[in-house]
């Protein structure tokens, strides 16, 4: 499952209860939240967009190729072929020489996010999600 920090749009608890809810050992699963890095300009945001590339708009940057990007290519290549399978789905690599702020690759996820469209007590939200924060809560 992967997050953004500063996702407006929809509720961290929300992929967090479907990351619990997943029937896959804990040892074999990860859920990856990925945290704004300011100190480039411009700055690389872990929000719901993050993922998105439209030229002009949403340009591609690092998050995509070395974050959001690795994490699926790792995964499917575990799944698929049993590589990557020990791969740091934290790490997100460099720009311009320097380090990218790590993802949080856990399976103790937790919920960093305050503020977003689709919370998990809105009232249109037809199942509230429990927000657990830690495995077998």
């Amino acid at each position: 499952v992967i997050a953004g920090q500063k996702d407006t749009w929809v509720d961290n608890r929300i992929g967090i209860e479907i990351f619990h809810a997943l029937d896959v050992p804990y040892s074999q699963k990860e859920h990856v939240t990925f945290f704004d890095d300011v100190s480039f300009a411009p700055k690389l945001g872990g929000d719901h967009t993050a993922p998105l590339t439209i030229p002009f708009l949403f340009p591609e940057d690092e998050y995509d190729r070395q974050g959001l990007w690795h994490v699926i290519d790792a995964v499917s290549s575990c799944s698929l072929l049993g590589t990557d399978c020990d791969a740091d789905l934290g790490d997100v690599g460099t720009r311009d020489g320097r380090p990218i702020r790590r993802a949080e690759a856990t399976d103790a996820p937790r919920d960093v996010n305050w503020g977003s469209l689709q919370e998990c007590t809105f009232f249109i939200n037809p199942r509230p999600c429990p927000g657990r924060t830690t495995p077998g809560q």
